[in-house]
Order: structure tokens, then sequence, then C-alpha cells
């Protein structure tokens, strides 16, 4: 058989508890549903870190957080990637990514023949100009009024001369308020028609990359699945339950979330169906998995950074092969070996599992934590703004945080002192010194920013 085509759906923010191959009670998803019955499915699948950048660009280097330093919104990708390697084994590479931070700005072009951006949700962080982002947070915590915060933004901006940043900026925030009125999809069906259009020309083998970004927040879906789910009509914005801290509303909150979900299954079986029409599933292999889950009220969290626990880092994995073989593999696995699978004719490696996450305050240091996310109590923020790695093997996580609390989540039964023992030291030979993670990461990132203020003959702080 000639090399099979490789097509990876990344599922942004899809997390393992509520699918049904997962044990869920809802057919969140109908038609993954029905494939995993004729795929692979790894029932303990984890991501290696709980949000976007640092996740793919160990799905994209098959590196850990302290080996690529892809960890904030300012790092950029620079290692050889997957693509890149693809593209040397003879394959053609072709992505699609709905997600803002994962476009040429942030580097996960690299290695790819042709790279479309579908940015439907634009985050106003990437912009360059770091004093109009902190005026538009800081506007945001003082002044209610959206008139009143459009017109002294507009001012700063003319002093400024940003004008032409503002209008970007204006337009995007209007597109957002115009969207919370009606349904807009965050960008499945553009990225549909892509693919149905240069599949015709595409030539094989061929890898493609997928970023649907439907299941993300604000949570969105059209009115007749709103109903089927009993979701709110309103799009949810997920941090806005962490700022009032809502529990009585977390039924809701699951109900917006699974309507999304629901919603990314009708795109998904649109997409298969596109490479059925044109004849390729004979000779096509279909890897669907996650970036990272998403909290929805679980230890006071909602959403994803912030922490390590299971709802944020267990994710589906499912792998679709052209000659329907099933089978349930128990064993752990992570995004990290899903890089080397892809390199190694899937052939699944023996790799420990280790995630790792550097804190709140790591995704950006264009604004402090206060206007970021205003309103969110301090003890959170502190919490959630520290170095944290974890381990899991046989269903027993552990997690070490800097504050050294010690955390051990267990999936069924307990854990024995001895299993306990094992995991803490692995984790510390590979960790390491837990308190200098984040030092070393920053003072990482000072060096690098100072020098490339030398090369362009400018010195710009970072932090």
């Amino acid at each position: 058989m000639s090399q099979p085509n490789i097509v990876l759906v990344i599922m942004d923010t899809v997390r393992a508890k509520n699918l049904p191959m997962y044990g869920y009670q809802r057919n969140t998803m109908p038609f993954l549903n029905k494939i995993s019955k004729k795929s692979i499915l790894y029932e303990n699948a984890y991501s290696n870190a709980p949000w976007t950048i640092p996740s793919h660009a160990t799905l994209f280097t098959g590196k850990n957080q302290s080996e690529h330093y892809v960890i904030g919104i300012e790092d950029k990708l620079r290692t050889e990637t997957l693509a890149e390697k693809m593209k040397r084994m003879g394959y053609h590479t072709f992505g699609v990514s709905n997600n803002p931070l994962i476009t040429a700005l942030t580097g996960f072009d690299k290695g790819f023949d042709k790279f479309y951006s579908i940015i439907e949700q634009k985050n106003e962080l990437l912009s360059e100009d770091e004093t109009l982002i902190k005026k538009i947070f800081q506007l945001r915590t003082y002044e209610k009024s959206f008139i009143k915060r459009v017109f002294k933004l507009f001012v700063f901006s003319v002093r400024r001369k940003k004008v032409k940043e503002f209008i970007k900026i204006l337009l995007s925030r209007i597109a957002s308020r115009i969207r919370n009125t009606s349904f807009h999809d965050k960008g499945a069906n553009k990225t549909n028609k892509i693919i149905e259009k240069e599949i015709k020309t595409l030539k094989q083998p061929f890898f493609i990359f997928i970023n649907y970004l439907e299941a993300h927040s604000p949570y969105d879906a059209p009115k007749r699945i709103k109903k089927m789910f009993n979701a709110p009509q309103d799009r949810v914005e997920i941090v806005e339950f962490m700022r009032e801290n809502h529990t009585k509303d977390l039924e809701l909150i699951n109900n917006a979330y699974d309507a999304g979900l629901y919603y990314l299954d009708t795109k998904l079986k649109e997409l298969y169906y596109i490479f059925k029409k044109n004849n390729l599933l004979k000779n096509t292999i279909f890897i669907f998995t996650s970036d990272h889950g998403e909290f929805l009220g679980e230890h006071g969290y909602f959403g994803h950074e912030l922490d390590l626990y299971p709802e944020v880092i267990k994710i589906p994995l499912i792998i679709k092969f052209p000659n329907n073989k099933h089978t349930h593999i128990k064993k752990e696995v992570s995004l990290k070996d899903v890089y080397f699978m892809i390199l190694n004719n899937f052939k699944l490696s023996q790799k420990n599992i280790f995630i790792e996450y550097y804190g709140l305050d790591t995704f950006t240091t264009k604004i402090p934590l206060s206007l970021r996310y205003r309103g969110i109590k301090k003890d959170i923020l502190k919490e959630t703004s520290q170095y944290m790695a974890a381990t899991i093997e046989n269903g027993v996580e552990l997690i070490l945080r800097e504050d050294g609390e010690e955390i051990v989540y267990v999936n069924n039964g307990t854990a024995s002192t001895e299993e306990i023992s094992i995991l803490r030291q692995r984790l510390l030979k590979e960790v390491g010194k837990i308190k200098l993670k984040r030092t070393h990461y920053f003072n990482r990132k000072r060096l690098i920013n100072k020098l490339r203020g030398i090369k362009h003959g400018k010195n710009r702080n970072l932090r």
C-alpha cells in the first residue's frame, strides 16, 4: 500500500468527559460516536498542557514545554515541526486553523505548503501595540458604557497615532456584538468549503491539519440545537461565570457546551463526506483529538488554563483507519505520542506522560492579570499563577505545584503509597527544581527579547 493520507483534526476545547464514547449520558456527538465504533479509541488520552499554544507546540514538535518553550502568545514556534518532517517524507502539507493563536504570527504555519487562518474570533492581544492593549483592558475595568469606551479609545489612538489599529479592533468588537444577537459559527463553514475546494487538486499523499473552534467559549449553536439541549439562547461567555462565581447555573453551562459539541459534530460529518465524495476514504487515516479540555464549574473553575485536573487535560483520541479496525486501548497516551505515532506508522511508543503548566500570567506579558481577569478573586489568580506538573499511570494522576502542594487524583479505586512514591520520583526527575521553572522561563524570555531589541535597534521589555 502507498503512503496513506493523514487528516489530523483538532477539536479545540473538547474534553473527553462530555462525549458519548467516553461514557457521557448524552449523545453530544452522534457522528463521531458512530465513527468511533470502527476506529481505534484511546480511553485515556491526555493533552500535555491545559491550553492551546503549548499543547499544539508539543503536538507539532514532540517536545515538552521545557524543551520547546512555546508557552505564551509572544513565543514563536521555531523548532522543526511535524509538517516539515512530513514534507521530507514526501507528503503535501495543508493546514486550516480557526484559532487566532494557531497562525503564522505564532509560527504554526511552518512546514505547510498552504496554511489558511479562518479567524472569526480575533484576539486583540495579538496586536503589536502593547499600550493600546493595556488601554482596552483599563477601559473595560472602569468604563461600563461601550460608546464611551470606544470614544476614549479613539482619542487615545489619535494621540498615539494608532488609528488604523483602533479601526481593526473596533470592527472586530462590532462583529462580535452582532454575532451575539444571532448564531455565527467560528469558522467551520468556511473551513469545510476550503477543504472541499482544495481537495480536488491536492496531490497525494497529503497531510492535512485542521483546528475547529466550535466548542470553544463563547458557547454557541444554531437555535434548533440549543432547544435540543435546553441551552441558553444567548452566547455563553465562560469567564463571566468565573468572575461572578456562579454555581446555580452549572446545568445551563453544561447544556451550552453540549450544544456546541453537537454543532461541531455536524461539521465533522460534513468533512468526512467531502472525503467520501472524492473517493479518498480507502487511503486516508483520520485522527480526531483535542488540544485540551474545559472546566465547567469543577473545582470552582470555568474555562481552561488554570490547573491540571482531568477535566482540562483528558481529551478524546480516535484514529480511523481505512480498514475500519476497531479496538479500545486503555494505556495512557498524550499528544506527544500522537506526534511520534504519525511519524512512525502509528506504532505506539512507551513514553511516560508528562504535563506542565507555567501559570496564568505566562499567557501574555502585555497586560497584568488584574486587568485581563478583572473581577476574579485574588486567591484564584494566585493559585493559578504558579508552575505545576503532572504525570499519570494506571489511572493515577499526581500533580506537584510550585507552592509545595501535592494532589493525587485516582480515576478508579485507590492508589498505594508505593505507586504515588514512584510517580513522585519520576516527576521530580523530569521536572527538576520546580520553584525555578518559571524563573528560567522569564529569564530566557527577557534575554531573547533583549537580543531582538539589539538586532532591531531597540530594547523592549517583555515583563
